[in-house]
């Protein structure tokens, strides 16, 4: 039997509930230690997978400095960086002229407005960069939810480069 199953049939029965779960995923530390250290990639993507299940697909501190940690550029000077340009409390008052909906959290602008200094550094200015990640990420019609523009767009990267 494979666990979704197990697990569904669990639901049917109605026998699920939260000690039990709290138990079976306890029960699965082992194996997701193992799973860690064997491929941290897939643990990487079994965890964000899971998170996204209990908290939506918004930044909390955890994620947003793991992704921000991890945006690699070169700044105009021509020099080799890695991580956030800026702390999280200059971006949330550089973009405090900005309408965010109520769902966006601020670890999602963090993310959202390093990422695209990251992108565009060499060619915006920083004023120019706030207005267009502001566009780019919290403003797009065509994303199926501008308000998780972001997430989606930051796990979609992780999963080509790692």
């Amino acid at each position: 039997m494979n666990f979704e199953k197990l697990i569904n049939r669990a639901k049917e029965q109605g026998i699920i509930n939260d000690p039990k779960m709290v138990a079976a995923v306890s029960a699965m530390t082992p194996m997701l230690t193992l799973l860690a250290k064997e491929h941290p990639d897939e643990y990487n993507k079994f965890v964000r997978t899971q998170y996204e299940t209990m908290y939506g697909r918004h930044y909390n501190e955890e994620f947003a400095k793991e992704d921000a940690d991890n945006l690699v550029y070169t700044n105009r000077q021509g020099e080799q960086r890695q991580g956030a340009h800026w702390t999280r409390d200059q971006v949330l008052d550089a973009t405090k002229r900005f309408t965010f909906s109520p769902e966006v959290t601020e670890w999602d602008k963090y993310v959202a407005f390093n990422a695209f200094f990251a992108d565009t550094n060499q060619d915006l200015e920083d004023e120019l960069v706030l207005k267009a990640a502001y566009r780019f990420y919290f403003c797009d019609q065509d994303w199926p939810s501008k308000n998780t523009k972001i997430w989606d767009y930051m796990t979609m990267r992780s999963q080509l480069v790692g």
